[in-house]
């Protein structure tokens, strides 16, 4: 069945006042049916911030409207941020807490870790979930209004959405093997540490392909698309300056939003894998690729 992948790195709260760059979602989107896929970028700047989350809202309800017109009826978007908890407030006198999810990972990651010798620097550096981030949960609601459902365990969805971590994804690719003995964290990491650096085009190419090329198992076509979203980075006037990149948020919330389409490419051919603790299952989840 040809199905919508959609990946969204969404800023939590519209991005930071102070940060003009950061005040955009990254939407990337390819209709999986087996055949070559066509990959569909685009930065969503947002007016005033978008505190209602109308504007991310309609580009992920546009790429569904187009899907349409291509028999498309099973759709995944797989979002980076926390999207569901039991736990309305942190406990008193904390402003944030972890959910049940977010500790039941980080137990199994650091089991994980001591049998092949500690973790190294590959570990995720886990955010806590509670609470929920208003801009976050009105866009669940936008989306639950034209049938679209969050992952449960028992349940079946044509209008999926999955929560996932790209840092956690990152982690897992490393313990599936698939970033050679050779490579260190930091080497692949540092995709997230170009703040306030100019990048030329061979450096850009270089730092997208070092983390993403790792994600190969997740679709035949993968290297494709990892063409496809370089060149569009590079062709990108948004954080152009001078002949050079502007580094930051305008290159990792793109590799961002590009390893979460991995991971509904993942899920949508039955590739992923689920951290939800299983004596509080319906305090969130956390979906990554590869078995």
């Amino acid at each position: 069945m040809p199905t919508l992948c959609i990946g969204l790195d969404v800023a939590w709260h519209g991005g930071s006042k102070r940060n003009r760059d950061s005040q955009y979602d990254c939407i990337i989107s390819v209709i999986a049916d087996g055949g070559d896929l066509e990959l569909n970028c685009e930065r969503v700047a947002l007016i005033n911030r978008d505190p209602d989350a109308l504007l991310v809202r309609d580009a992920i309800l546009k790429r569904l409207h187009e899907a349409k017109a291509n028999a498309v009826e099973q759709v995944v978007v797989a979002i980076d941020a926390p999207l569901q908890t039991t736990q309305k407030f942190p406990p008193a006198g904390q402003k944030r807490a972890y959910r049940a999810c977010e500790r039941h990972l980080n137990n199994c990651r650091k089991e994980i870790d001591q049998k092949v010798g500690g973790s190294k620097g590959w570990h995720p550096n886990l955010q806590p979930g509670i609470p929920l981030a208003p801009r976050v949960e009105t866009l669940l609601k936008e989306l639950q209004n034209q049938n679209f459902e969050i992952w449960s365990k028992d349940h079946f969805s044509k209008r999926l959405i999955v929560e996932c971590f790209p840092a956690e994804a990152i982690w897992s690719a490393k313990r599936l093997g698939h970033y050679k003995d050779s490579v260190d964290a930091s080497f692949i990491k540092k995709y997230k540490n170009q703040k306030g650096k100019d990048l030329s085009n061979a450096e850009v190419r270089r730092i997208a392909k070092d983390v993403m090329n790792a994600f190969q198992f997740v679709s035949d076509e993968w290297p494709s698309l990892v063409e496809q979203i370089t060149t569009w980075l590079l062709e990108d006037v948004t954080w152009l300056r001078n002949g050079y990149y502007r580094g930051g948020k305008l290159l990792d919330d793109v590799i961002d939003s590009m390893i979460s389409l991995g991971t509904a490419l993942a899920y949508s051919s039955g590739k992923a894998h689920v951290w939800q603790d299983p004596l509080d299952p319906d305090d969130g989840h956390i979906i990554g690729p590869g078995l």
